[in-house]
């Protein structure tokens, strides 16, 4: 049996080196899965601290071959205690595609997505641990292999809300909404779970859900809730920002409902899922016909929920960025905690805390 080695160049999230060897290590298996193509990929931790259930990603991009389906991918870490072969309780249970015996290392789940939605998958996401200031290496297998079932530790939808559309994106711990379009809610749970599909489809009041579930742990209104973004328009006047949903189209009584005008008049915008677990899922919102007075913006904001964590990241690409002066500055915020007794700013991270 010829077996091959490959290298390639990938870059993985919130890690900051990569680096890459050909040594020959025992091969895994599983079953009647014996690949012979494998890249060797090294994740670095440069930092001081340990690292548990680290986001990663490889883009398909700095693979050696682009013309991959996902199930041609097996991703393992050759550390890993190896899993034993499954009852015959679970084999009744999970059928054909349940994971079968292993050797030389343990599978790591992983997803392939397709974020820009062209038909072809873009990365590959999985999680590891990694030690502090240290090096683990971890093999991408190339070759059919159609087993192994996902556990959804992340959920993302678009749902009627009170008559009114809005994204969820949660892990097990946390969840995230928007009924303000552009600002946060945020929902806290009691436990491990996902209950999004219930909140929409059961019509259930975030603040009145079954106590088991958790609930809406912030009122928005106003503020900029879990996370919004704004911009900073006027050099002399540092402390006002422009918001999309606070505009010179409004009249003063709309200002205090803290609604729009309008679609077509004012400031539009539109959801999608575009990841939905089952380690990650991302929810995209854009932004269209902004005019602050001072500047006309569009822009697209993706949501990530990330399995066993309890923070979302959210990218910020602005399309169309139009203002009236050179002198703009891109911002974004959290609501101050209402009852806050432990305030921290440094640069652009900022914690409020209460009780």
């Amino acid at each position: 049996m010829q077996r091959t080695y490959l290298a390639a160049s990938i870059g993985i999230l919130l890690s900051t080196g990569v680096s890459f060897s050909a040594e020959s290590a025992p091969w895994y298996t599983q079953g009647i899965f014996n690949p012979t193509l494998r890249v060797e990929i090294m994740l670095v931790n440069n930092l001081d601290i340990e690292r548990i259930d680290e986001p990663v990603v490889i883009p398909r991009s700095a693979l050696p071959m682009q013309d991959l389906q996902e199930m041609w991918l097996t991703i393992v870490d050759p550390t890993g205690t190896p899993r034993g072969e499954p009852t015959k309780e679970r084999l009744r249970q999970f059928g054909y595609h349940e994971i079968r015996a292993e050797a030389n290392g343990r599978m790591l789940f992983h997803q392939a997505d397709d974020l820009d939605k062209d038909g072809v998958w873009d990365e590959i996401f999985l999680i590891t641990d990694l030690k502090p200031n240290a090096q683990k290496k971890i093999y991408l297998y190339i070759g059919f292999n159609d087993r192994g079932w996902n556990e959804h530790t992340t959920h993302a939808t678009i749902g009627s809300y009170c008559r009114h559309l809005i994204p969820f994106w949660e892990s097990e711990n946390v969840g995230w909404k928007l009924w303000y379009f552009t600002d946060c809610d945020v929902f806290g749970k009691r436990e491990p779970q996902l209950m999004s599909q219930h909140l929409n489809m059961d019509n259930l009041d975030g603040y009145g859900v079954p106590k088991e579930m958790g609930s809406d742990i912030m009122g928005v209104g106003e503020s900029l809730g879990g996370g919004g973004i704004v911009l900073f328009e006027q050099p002399d006047a540092p402390d006002v920002v422009s918001r999309p949903r606070f505009t010179p189209a409004r009249t003063e009584a709309e200002f205090d409902e803290a609604w729009n005008v309008g679609p077509v008049s004012d400031t539009r915008y539109a959801f999608d899922v575009v990841v939905n677990g089952p380690l990650r899922s991302m929810i995209r919102v854009q932004t269209f016909n902004w005019n602050t007075g001072r500047g006309t913006y569009a822009l697209e904001q993706l949501y990530t929920a990330y399995t066993r964590q309890s923070y979302t990241t959210c990218k910020v690409t602005f399309s169309e960025f139009l203002p009236m002066n050179d002198s703009v500055l891109f911002g974004c915020g959290i609501k101050k905690h209402p009852n806050e007794s432990t305030a921290y700013q440094q640069g652009g991270t900022i914690v409020t805390a209460g009780s």
